[in-house]
């Protein structure tokens, strides 16, 4: 055996011990996240009453578990957080309305990520990497531009439209337009099903009849979510 081959099976047997899923670890690091999280969504509006500032210190601690939560979701994306699916599924679609992304669909995305990436004809990235040359024959304008949708100072307003604009506008626009074909499909033809007429849908926005519910749900439960929360 090589020394090369040496350094992979040891590298192997290093991460193995680390790469076995446990529903009692599972559980340990979500109850260890979720109820601190609690915790602290209580104690920013409690403490508003003292000082503002105490929120402020207590929503920048939410903002830190809010990024532990997404982790987690991503782990059960993977189906590496639960040793069991259907637990990595349930957990995962929980975590997900508290991150604010349907995470089922955010998972295939991120599967094809792992699967492409460095893989220019098939994925650039989110931010759709160029390269040296690509970067070269753009303008002026658009290299300016191109550095500041790249800069660390541009990230929040990135995190906003990727975490809460985004999801909630690609169902809501999406979902109009398939009432809006399932309309006139009816009115073309009324003698087919509605079932019928919404397979005959194609978008951008999903790939799948469960890929839709699923961000119907999370968005439907996101929603109450934060109108339970402004009217309490």
């Amino acid at each position: 055996m090589s020394s090369i081959d040496r350094v992979k099976q040891h590298k192997r047997a290093m991460i193995g011990r680390y790469a076995k899923s446990s529903d009692l670890q599972g559980t340990m690091q979500i109850l260890a996240t979720l109820v601190p999280y609690a915790l602290l969504w209580w104690a920013a509006v409690r403490s508003v009453s003292i000082s503002p500032w105490l929120s402020v210190v207590a929503t920048l601690l939410i903002s830190c578990l809010t990024l532990r939560i997404f982790a987690l979701m991503h782990d059960c994306g993977h189906d590496s957080l639960f040793r069991h699916r259907s637990l990595n599924r349930s957990v995962g679609f929980c975590l997900g309305v508290l991150a604010g992304m349907p995470q089922y669909v955010w998972s295939q995305h991120h599967n094809f990520h792992h699967a492409h990436n460095g893989n220019w004809d098939r994925y650039r990235g989110p931010y759709t990497t160029l390269s040296v040359d690509e970067y070269a024959a753009l303008s002026d304008s658009k290299q300016r531009f191109y550095r500041r949708k790249c800069s660390v100072f541009t990230a929040p307003l990135a995190g906003f439209i990727y975490l809460i604009f985004n999801p909630r506008f690609t169902w809501a626009l999406g979902t109009l337009r398939l009432l809006v074909h399932i309309a006139r499909g009816k009115l073309a033809q009324p003698g087919v099903s509605v079932r019928e007429h919404a397979a005959g849908f194609q978008t951008r926005y999903w790939a799948s009849r469960e890929q839709y519910w699923h961000m119907f749900w999370n968005n439907a439960a996101l929603l109450s979510l934060w109108a339970a929360m402004c009217w309490a």
